[in-house]
């Protein structure tokens, strides 16, 4: 058996560790509870770094109002999770890109509306900007400005072919028929330019038709002609397919009857010289008669005269030979 002595000393080195132990044990939760502390001081000001970068992040989002900016930042002043601020946050990003989709809807509508009442020929803008305002994305605006457009393409297209068969109605230089078929291609035009080509090509023809109506006037007028002459070149007008072939038909006309004319005037002349015969006025007469220019009647007209002036000569010697002889005859009695 112990002594009491020792048990004594026992219990006392067991309650002198105890006592260690309870020291140690309170040391532990006192440090435990100062780094609780710490690590809850840490997270609350990690926490506040967060709401204060989600605050920057969200006031800095173009498309949110101030008032839904406040009720965001109200959220995160009121939450105590890292996660709750994330969602927050996600949530005000959203609201910003369905704000900017919104706005950027309303913007299009707008210019949309604005572009349609602009279109100068088309007839229904109400209707075109009633399904506008209506549309639930921009790609609906922009396809119904695309059918907007093309339907004042359409209209423009008809009252241009309107106008310009009423153009053509107007020009006095074209007959029925060639209405009727200026008509035709313009009505089966397809772009404007086709529209405007075939109001210059009637424009053009009324051109040439007036200038051949002209033209067959001054070949009618030229009196030398003889009417089978003048139907010939009256025919080839009708067949000419420019002024400038116009031209050299008028030309080839006044030409023959200038020709003519001088043809008549070399005659004359030829007629006057008194001193040809018969055969030679003749001989002269046929040959200007047959002549195809006019260089060629000077030619035989210079010819003429020559004779003429050879015949007299010839008359005047023949006419001093007689006398002579007459003198020398009567010399002799």
């Amino acid at each position: 058996m112990l002594k009491n002595s020792n048990v004594e000393q026992l219990q006392a080195d067991v309650n002198a560790k105890q006592s260690v132990v309870d020291t140690l044990t309170k040391d532990i939760e006192s440090a435990k509870a100062d780094i609780d502390k710490t690590t809850k001081a840490i997270a609350d000001i990690e926490l506040k770094v967060a709401r204060e970068d989600a605050t920057k992040s969200i006031n800095s989002l173009k498309y949110v109002v101030a008032s839904e900016k406040a009720d965001f930042t109200n959220q995160l002043n009121a939450t105590l999770t890292q996660d709750t601020i994330n969602t927050i946050v996600t949530a005000a990003q959203a609201k910003d890109a369905t704000n900017k989709a919104e706005l950027d809807l309303k913007t299009s509508k707008t210019n949309t509306v604005s572009e349609i009442n602009g279109l100068k020929f088309l007839s229904d803008k109400q209707s075109f900007t009633d399904k506008a305002n209506a549309a639930g994305s921009i790609d609906a605006v922009a396809s119904i400005l695309s059918e907007a457009k093309t339907q004042d393409a359409a209209e423009q297209l008809t009252k241009s072919k309107v106008d310009a068969i009423a153009d053509v109605n107007a020009i006095s230089g074209l007959n029925d028929s060639e209405k009727a078929s200026f008509a035709d291609k313009i009505n089966a035009s397809t772009a404007l330019n086709d529209v405007a080509s075939a109001v210059s090509d009637a424009k053009t023809v009324a051109k040439l038709n007036t200038y051949k109506e002209s033209a067959k006037t001054t070949v009618s007028n030229l009196t030398k002609l003889s009417d089978e002459s003048k139907a010939g070149y009256t025919n080839r007008i009708k067949s000419a397919t420019s002024t400038t072939n116009v031209d050299t038909i008028v030309a080839e006309a006044k030409a023959e009857s200038q020709l003519i004319q001088d043809k008549e005037s070399a005659v004359s002349e030829i007629k006057a010289l008194v001193n040809l015969s018969d055969k030679e006025h003749a001989s002269f007469v046929d040959a200007v008669t047959h002549a195809a220019s006019k260089s060629a009647v000077d030619t035989v007209v210079s010819t003429a005269k020559a004779q003429d002036q050879k015949n007299l000569e010839a008359k005047q010697l023949e006419e001093l030979r007689v006398d002579v002889k007459a003198k020398i005859s009567a010399m002799d009695y």
